[in-house]
């Protein structure tokens, strides 16, 4: 992974970024949120985490406790490639591929409030064609999320995340 540094300068406007690390969850509530139409399910990746910021021409990445890391070359690429003039992303960077799974700013409005379904038909929108970048699934309704929970145990992953 070949990656471009940034230099403190460039970030001095950047937003301060922490994110919610994962807890592990009971049985139970895992049982709750799969009947609980007002949650999601997304498979857990296993790759390094990537909050990407493109501002003012200014590109910069995230990690998992919110410091400031090198952006990917190609994950840069790929951003600036959508043709916003500011977005910002998060998700991981995992075999290769940016997978994104969240849209936390675009073109200068702060989405981090607003409800994660609209969040995510925004972001269905913005990152439909394209390259490099891949939306992560999302399971809605307790049949789809609990067949989808059955599936991500059966291949060992790492988990879930209800949203």
């Amino acid at each position: 992974m070949v990656s471009r540094p940034v230099f403190s300068a460039e970030l001095a406007d950047f937003p301060a970024f922490a994110p919610e690390l994962l807890e592990p969850i009971s049985e139970e509530e895992t049982d709750r949120y799969l009947t609980d139409d007002d949650f999601t399910l997304e498979e857990k990746f296993d790759g390094t985490r990537l909050s990407v910021n493109l501002d003012g021409g200014v590109c910069a990445a995230y990690n998992r406790l919110g410091g400031f890391i090198p952006v990917p070359v190609d994950v840069e690429q790929a951003i600036r490639a959508l043709g916003c003039k500011s977005v910002w992303l998060d998700g991981e960077f995992e075999f290769g591929k940016f997978v994104v799974y969240d849209l936390l700013a675009l073109e200068g409005q702060d989405y981090r409030e607003l409800p994660q379904s609209y969040r995510r038909q925004r972001l269905e929108i913005l990152i439909s064609d394209a390259p490099f970048i891949r939306l992560s699934a999302e399971y809605l309704g307790t049949e789809e999320k609990t067949a989808a929970l059955a599936m991500f145990r059966n291949r060992g992953i790492e988990g879930v995340v209800f949203k």
